[in-house]
């Protein structure tokens, strides 16, 4: 691999593929910001909603790439180390972890079957509830993190079947 791009990743955000008025220098200015273990990260413009990001060392772009979800405002970052040829494409394996808040859920639903049953209907995997859902200490509302498909588009309610009783 030539030296320039030893240390490189494609990226993207997610819903923001065939942007042509995005605002890459809010985008890298935001990463800038979070990267506070990369000294130096650098940006190329790709196309298509895609950018080139580029470290001084290994160190650098494996916690540039360790992290499974990035955030830029509401959007979620995707990215992949860089090989020469390579295209990035999101595909319907790649999952993302989310943080999911649920006013108004009684806390009798506060239980591991109703939030598998949520993310089983949005094709996810419930991973975890916060230490506060978990202790019932907050009760306006619960928080859980669910592992969904990169390409899940999120919906304004959810309907449980809860069967008998």
């Amino acid at each position: 691999m030539s030296a320039p791009y030893h240390y490189a990743a494609v990226a993207g955000l997610l819903g923001s593929s065939s942007r042509s008025g995005m605002d890459y220098s809010y985008i890298f200015e935001a990463l800038r910001k979070q990267w506070t273990m990369v000294r130096r990260p650098r940006f190329s413009v790709i196309g298509n909603g895609r950018f080139l990001i580029r470290v001084d060392s290994e160190e650098e772009i494996c916690s540039v790439l360790s992290k499974r979800a990035w955030k830029v405002g509401s959007r979620t970052l995707v990215s992949s180390r860089w090989a020469p040829g390579q295209e990035m494409k999101i595909t319907e394996e790649q999952t993302v972890l989310l943080w999911i808040r649920l006013p108004g859920l009684p806390v009798i639903l506060w239980n591991e079957y109703s939030y598998q049953s949520m993310a089983k209907s949005i094709n996810g995997v419930f991973v975890a509830s916060d230490q506060s859902t978990t202790k019932r200490e907050k009760l306006g509302f619960a928080m859980i993190q669910l592992e969904v498909p990169v390409m899940f588009y999120p919906r304004p309610s959810i309907t449980l079947d809860l069967g008998e009783g």
